[in-house]
């Protein structure tokens, strides 16, 4: 009997044990702040001065649902921006949008679904805030290249432009 019990008692362990090991790992968080920020450096390509002194950055992206910041720009006043953009995608959903971050009011845009690896080109007009503009993209997963281009603002009114957040750019 007590041999009984004993093989019962390591039956239980052992499936306990063989439970705890089936169990999945936990889902690791999205990066934040500087972890964010290097992450992103391996997606984002480049941030230039355009002719006539736009500012432009090229991106490659899998976008998701959160949003991922690609262009931080801080404007001394507020002024009315062109902001040309082009892109190709595989098939799914993205969109591209922007907010200030004094009032996280957002501007998005949507990456045309029909359009699928065809370059796509188009040009709107935006208001960028006094103070530090944010662009980002969102998605669903689908595979993005991605080009914007910003003009129409004077030099003297950037305080700042860079793919990074201004308290982490270096």
């Amino acid at each position: 009997m007590k041999n009984m019990k004993l093989y019962m008692l390591c039956g239980v362990l052992v499936l306990g044990l063989a439970a705890c090991q089936a169990q999945k790992e936990p889902v690791t968080p999205l990066p934040t702040g500087e972890a964010a920020v290097e992450a992103q450096a391996s997606v984002f390509q480049s941030l230039r001065m355009a002719n006539g002194n736009a500012l432009a950055v090229s991106l490659e992206a899998t976008p998701t649902e959160t949003e991922t910041p690609f262009f931080y720009i801080e404007a001394a006043r507020d002024t009315e921006v062109t902001l040309y953009y082009n892109f190709t995608k595989e098939a799914g959903d993205a969109q591209i949008g922007c907010y200030a971050e004094s009032s996280k009011e957002k501007m998005s845009v949507p990456l045309d679904s029909s359009a699928v690896t065809e370059e796509v080109n188009n040009e709107m007009t935006i208001s960028l805030q006094k103070g530090m503009n944010v662009f980002y993209i969102t998605g669903d997963g689908c595979a993005c290249n991605l080009s914007c281009e910003i003009s129409g603002m004077d030099g003297k009114d950037i305080y700042y432009a860079d793919t990074k957040p201004k308290d982490i750019a270096p």
